[in-house]
């Protein structure tokens, strides 16, 4: 449904054909401003129209020069340049998107946060005072390949898979030994508060796959790079 309100848009590359003259004999009709989009001037579609976009083309991309390819395609162009120019004029803003755009790949990218992938049940943690053996248990568990070094609520380290690997190798009996002889003491740590695009961003280049999440510096949990990508992003 349209109104005196709207604006109408109309595209056509003759701008004479039936389906053309009929809807602009119907918005004018209606008293509803228009405008044409035609590579013809002195069409009826170009003489009807209260404002006037016209391009030219020497022919089109098809074979044949019949089937519309080079005129659809500088259509979009126009569409696109038109809807970009009141972007800026409304002062349409990255929120505003969110708002009016909430779902698909797009929506989530910019309202998706990692403390929305947080896993309550399968937060994987062991005090600073526990035993590697305690720390395969953890990861072999909670299955994130890791486990965040906890000293009253606060991150004092990390141990990983591949920690464990390399403990292994390098002592005889490692399973009683403390975890702080043995953890990385500087893990990646993001806020609740992140998106979890900019998370996957910050995996990638630090070649890492799960990443320690903290609200307002307590330990909340931990986020694998295989929740984001699954949450579609």
């Amino acid at each position: 449904v349209i109104t005196q309100d709207d604006v109408v848009l109309c595209f056509s590359k003759s701008g004479n054909n039936t389906e053309t003259i009929d809807l602009v004999r119907q918005i004018k009709k209606i008293k509803i401003n228009l405008i044409g989009i035609t590579s013809e001037k002195d069409s009826f579609l170009g003489k009807k129209s209260d404002k006037l976009i016209v391009y030219k083309i020497e022919k089109e991309a098809c074979p044949n020069n019949l089937a519309p390819t080079t005129s659809t395609s500088i259509q979009l162009l126009i569409g696109d340049t038109i809807a970009i120019c009141l972007m800026y004029l409304k002062g349409f803003k990255t929120e505003d998107f969110v708002k009016y755009h909430p779902s698909g790949t797009l929506g989530k990218k910019l309202t998706l946060t990692v403390k929305d992938l947080v896993n309550e049940d399968l937060i994987p943690g062991i005090n600073f005072n526990s035993k590697f053996k305690d720390a395969i248990e953890e990861i072999s568990s909670k299955m994130y390949g890791a486990t965040a070094i906890l000293k009253s609520k606060k991150v004092v380290g990390i141990i990983t898979d591949g920690d464990v690997r390399r403990t292994i190798k390098n002592y005889k009996d490692p399973l009683e030994l403390n975890v702080s002889k043995i953890m990385s003491h500087k893990p990646k740590i993001i806020d609740s508060k992140t998106l979890a695009s900019d998370a996957l961003k910050i995996m990638n280049n630090n070649k890492i796959t799960q990443i320690i999440v903290v609200e307002k510096g307590s330990y909340l949990g931990m986020v694998h790079m295989h929740q984001i990508l699954n949450s579609g992003i």
